[in-house]
């Protein structure tokens, strides 16, 4: 059976729609696979700082009720490359006193984390 004409032409006209759409689901695929494992990274370093922020305040506040002196929590690293620095912050017109800790992993992905350390003579202002 020979194909002949237009039949021919519509035949490889087609397999080329064919081929494009193929072509195209498959590249719009990958690039959605790119897309979540790009999330997924940055999820996954985003995490790190927020656990180093969080190690920054256990450190800070058990310094803080140790000897009051948070300087041995100042800038830690961590054995995943994240690191944390930790500092005191007054509080304005009688607050209290905070604690705020910044986690920082990967390419500059930071994560703050901040509390006020309580005791019974702190009184705490709400605004």
């Amino acid at each position: 059976m020979k194909i002949t004409g237009k039949k021919a032409q519509v035949m490889i006209l087609t397999i080329l729609t064919l081929g494009a759409t193929i072509l195209g689901a498959t590249t719009i695929a990958g690039l959605m696979m790119l897309y979540q494992l790009r999330q997924s990274r940055d999820d996954i370093v985003s995490n790190q700082a927020i656990y180093a922020a969080e190690s920054g305040l256990e450190c800070g506040l058990y310094q803080y009720f140790n000897n009051g002196d948070i300087s041995n929590c100042n800038s830690l690293t961590f054995s995943n490359g994240a690191s944390v620095s930790v500092s005191l912050v007054p509080g304005n017109s009688g607050n209290a006193t905070s604690i705020v800790s910044v986690g920082t992993a990967g390419e500059n992905v930071k994560r703050a984390l901040s509390i006020v350390p309580l005791t019974r003579s702190t009184t705490l202002q709400i605004p």
